[in-house]
């Protein structure tokens, strides 16, 4: 939510939406300093993640994201798609079993099974009109004529959604960013009022943006900012050329200033970035 405490630590947010966490100890909580967002333990949320306490974990204290301490990881983690990709093995595991155990013992060979005769599609016979001479010389041919039903349209199958939503905390700074994806019936009016800015803010911190903006479009958000003065500008980059790659050689690839890149990210000393990091690029005037 926008309206965090500022006790609460700055990187506990939801999976599905960063910008929010549950006010109490849950398994929904997730720490977002982390390479991956990891869910603290019940009693570290307690003792640091929701009080003042936070800034004297190991996690927040650390230069970038690192991995969350062994001794601080939750056990109770909610299902993610790493357990649902074991899905479709459980089902096919499930039909042989209905093949090859249950069914031999509902359908012996040996046992005689009807088989139903099959349908045949209806057909309409029509009758031979003789029309008046005046009206339609010509006769009606009598033919055989099959009802075909009209097929139902295609459903339009859903459009693949982005998952990515990204909280940046500047190092050194308190003015947090959100990349947003913006999604269906979204307008950059309903979108400032969900975070507690303006338009005029999030059109400033968002690089030569047009509005309206597209479905699925990623976009900066100053959550909480009431004025556009002094905003840096940035754009949206995903890192999808390298598995790895350091701060300072993919700022020389985009040919930005590499201690920008390395403070809206969160990260110092030539950190790493992997594939699929979200990250905000500054843009100059």
């Amino acid at each position: 939510m926008s309206g965090q405490q500022r006790t609460v630590c700055p990187h506990l947010g939801l999976r599905q939406d960063n910008a929010t966490h549950m006010g109490f100890p849950s398994v929904a909580n997730f720490c977002l300093n982390c390479r991956n967002p990891t869910l603290p333990s019940l009693a570290h949320q307690k003792s640091h993640c929701l009080g003042s306490a936070h800034v004297e974990c190991p996690v927040y204290l650390a230069q970038g994201r690192v991995s969350m301490p062994a001794d601080l990881r939750g056990t109770a983690l909610p299902i993610s798609g790493n357990i649902l990709k074991f899905v479709p093995i459980f089902v096919i595991v499930l039909l042989g079993i209905i093949f090859f155990v249950v069914r031999p013992m509902l359908w012996p060979k040996d046992s005689q099974i009807d088989v139903p005769e099959p349908i045949l599609p209806l057909v309409v016979q029509p009758t031979m009109i003789s029309a008046p001479a005046a009206q339609d010389p010509t006769p009606t041919l009598s033919e055989s004529v099959a009802v075909v039903p009209i097929p139902s349209s295609t459903p339009e199958l859903p459009r693949p959604i982005l998952a990515f939503e990204v909280t940046r905390v500047p190092l050194g700074g308190n003015q947090s960013y959100l990349i947003h994806v913006v999604k269906e019936q979204e307008t950059l009016d309903l979108i400032a009022v969900n975070y507690n800015t303006t338009v005029q803010a999030i059109i400033a911190v968002n690089y030569k943006i047009t509005p309206p903006v597209w479905v699925d479009y990623p976009i900066v958000v100053p959550v909480g900012a009431e004025d556009e003065t002094g905003l840096p500008s940035f754009i949206v980059y995903e890192v999808k050329d390298e598995e790895l790659i350091s701060s300072k050689l993919l700022a020389e690839k985009l040919t930005v200033d590499v201690e920008s890149l390395e403070r809206y990210n969160g990260c110092s000393n030539d950190c790493q970035f992997a594939r699929g990091d979200v990250l905000l690029i500054l843009q100059t005037p």
